[in-house]
C-alpha cells in the first residue's frame, strides 16, 4: 500500500486553483443566461435588434411602415419619412415605382428598432431626430417573406424622424376605428391605429383633402364614419371589400371631409389574429 502525503501548502494552492476555475465557469454561465433574457427597459433604451421588414409607399415623399407584431422585438407601429440616398439610383427606382403598382416591401439590414425613436432637441421639438439616420435595405416586389421578388439590393435610405412610434399591445384599450392621416394635398394617406388582438394593419391612399392645411410630417388621428361598424367581423369584412373609388367621411380640425379611396396599399390580418 502506497501512502501519498500532501503538504498543507500544496493543498491550499490546489484549492485556490479550483476556486478560480469554478468562478470563471460561473461567470461564463451567467453571461450566457443574461444574453438570452432581454433587458426590461423603456422603448427608448431597450435593444430590439432583428430583421424589421417594412412596407414602402409614397410619391414624391417616400414613407416606410414597420411590419409590426404583438411580440418583442417587433412590437411597435412605426411610420417614418425616408428618401433614397443616391440621386442616380433614386431616379431609376422611382421610374420603376411609377410603373409597378403592387405592394413594395423592404428588408433592412439587421438593426436595433429602438434607434428609430424620435429624440427631441431640448430647445425645439421641431428639431427631433433619430439616432439612426441611414440604413441599407433590399427592395422587393411583393412581401419579402411571402414569395416577393428582390428588385433592388443594397439600397441606402436616409431616415427622417418617425411620425408614428407607438407600442403594440395584445390587450390595448383603444376603442373605435381610428386612422392617422398625413401627407399633402396631392398625396394623402390613412393608416389604421392598431389596437388589441385580433386586429389588422391597413394603409390607404386617399383623395379629397385639397382644402386641408397639411403640415409637413405631422399626423392627425381621426375616427372615420367606418367606426359605426364594429371592430369585429363586420368591420373586417368591410375593409376587405374596400376598393378604389369607395368614399367615406372623416373629420379633421372640426371640419368634415368626403374622402375617396385611391389605393389599398396594404391590408393584413394574419399577423394580428389569435
Amino acid at each position: 500500500m502506497i501512502s501519498i502525503l500532501i503538504k498543507p501548502s500544496q493543498l491550499i494552492i490546489k484549492l485556490a486553483c479550483l476556486i478560480v476555475i469554478l468562478a470563471v465557469l460561473f461567470t461564463l454561465s451567467s453571461n450566457q443566461i443574461h444574453a438570452q433574457i432581454p433587458e426590461i427597459k423603456s422603448h427608448k433604451h431597450q435593444t430590439r435588434v432583428g430583421t424589421h421588414g417594412m412596407v414602402m409607399f409614397g410619391e414624391q415623399q417616400l414613407y416606410v411602415s414597420h411590419l409590426g407584431l404583438y411580440h418583442f422585438p417587433h412590437d411597435y407601429q412605426i411610420i417614418l419619412p425616408v428618401k433614397l440616398s443616391d440621386n442616380d439610383e433614386a431616379e431609376t427606382i422611382n421610374l420603376w415605382r411609377k410603373t409597378y403598382k403592387g405592394l413594395i416591401t423592404i428588408k433592412p439590414e439587421i438593426f436595433n428598432l429602438s434607434l428609430l425613436f424620435p429624440h427631441h432637441n431640448a430647445s425645439s421639438a421641431s428639431h427631433a431626430t433619430t439616432k439612426l439616420t441611414t440604413i441599407t435595405v433590399d427592395i422587393y416586389e411583393g412581401h419579402f417573406e411571402r414569395g416577393g421578388v428582390l428588385k433592388w439590393p443594397n439600397v441606402q435610405l436616409t431616415l427622417d424622424k418617425a411620425i408614428i412610434f407607438r407600442p403594440l399591445q395584445i390587450d390595448s384599450d383603444i376603442s373605435g376605428v381610428n386612422y392617422y392621416v398625413f401627407g399633402d394635398k396631392q398625396n394623402s394617406y390613412m393608416v389604421y391605429q392598431i389596437g388589441a388582438r385580433p386586429d389588422r394593419d391597413h394603409i390607404l391612399k386617399i383623395s379629397g383633402l385639397m382644402h386641408f392645411p397639411f403640415q409637413k410630417n405631422h399626423v392627425k388621428l381621426v375616427t372615420s364614419s367606418l367606426a359605426k361598424q364594429t371592430r369585429g367581423e363586420d368591420f373586417q369584412y368591410y375593409l376587405q371589400q374596400t376598393k378604389i373609388g369607395d368614399t367615406f367621411k372623416i373629420t379633421l380640425n372640426d371640419e368634415e371631409y368626403n374622402v375617396k379611396v385611391e389605393k389599398n396599399i396594404y391590408f393584413e390580418t394574419a399577423d394580428f389574429s389569435f
